[in-house]
């Protein structure tokens, strides 16, 4: 999904925390939890790239990448971790921050499935363990054909 969707999606996120949470630092942690999840595709970017310096135009050429890559490990975006997200934030009696933090990355992981219709990955492929067991393969993580 291309950023500036993100970056959108975020901060009107933030805006509802801010409107209804009130504090200012509970709506920046939402937005930039939405947002900034995506940081963890520089493991991807460097594990295509190992030799090259970070490029920000490459970096955000997301089609060109999905189509290069070899390996999934985007360990920031995992089902896992925004369970364990949630049920600090409930077990915790919704402490702001973890509440904000689980809100961003919650949001940011339902805009990116769309992503799994092209190519058509696995439904499990936002699993951090199916991805584990997979050993972060991207041929492994596509969905079988019928």
């Amino acid at each position: 999904m291309k950023p500036f969707r993100h970056i959108v999606a975020s901060a009107l996120l933030g805006l509802m925390f801010l409107i209804f949470i009130r504090p200012f630092w509970a709506a920046l942690a939402a937005f930039l939890a939405g947002v900034f999840i995506d940081l963890d595709h520089l493991i991807d970017f460097w594990a295509l790239k190992p030799d090259n310096l970070f490029s920000v135009k490459d970096f955000l050429d997301s089609e060109k990448h999905d189509r290069q890559a070899k390996w999934v490990f985007v360990f920031l975006h995992s089902w896992e971790l925004i369970a364990a997200l949630w049920l600090l934030a409930f077990i915790g009696h919704w402490p702001t921050l973890v509440t904000a933090l689980a809100a961003g990355f919650t949001l940011h992981m339902i805009m990116d499935i769309a992503n799994l219709r092209s190519p058509k990955m696995h439904p499990l492929t936002y699993s951090l363990i199916f991805r584990a067991v997979k050993k972060f393969k991207k041929t492994d993580l596509l969905a079988e054909k019928s």
